[in-house]
């Protein structure tokens, strides 16, 4: 869909790029390509519009301010495990088994996460 750019109008364009238009719809009305849009934005510097470089990583932004000290460590530990003591006496039946089929949730691996987690964040 290449078209001819010197008819462009670039105030009525950078309007089109300001208000949020999709590429296809900019380049559908100018009969241009996108890599012709594309080249025509780098040319006038007009600001990108999903920059990545100023998006927070989902991973930075659940990050503490500060790394947890042993102690929170295992105060998180022993309430994790508490939670989950509770949950298992919750789903055993007055006959002591478990209601849940027979399948018990292992504490080990949710441990395992958290100290995943922590070691994920902590360097």
């Amino acid at each position: 869909m290449a078209g001819d750019t010197t008819t462009i109008d670039m105030q009525t364009l950078h309007v089109h790029w300001s208000s949020g238009s999709t590429i296809l719809q900019i380049c559908t009305h100018w009969t241009i390509g996108r890599d012709q849009l594309a080249r025509l934005v780098r040319i006038n510097d007009w600001p990108l519009r999903m920059d990545r470089s100023k998006r927070r990583r989902a991973g930075l932004a659940a990050k503490p301010e500060r790394d947890p000290t042993p102690d929170e460590i295992a105060a998180m530990a022993s309430a994790i495990k508490e939670r989950h003591f509770a949950a298992m006496r919750a789903q055993k039946t007055p006959t002591g088994k478990p209601t849940n089929g027979g399948r018990m949730i292992r504490l080990d691996v949710s441990m395992r996460r958290v100290i995943d987690d922590h070691n994920r964040y902590s360097t």
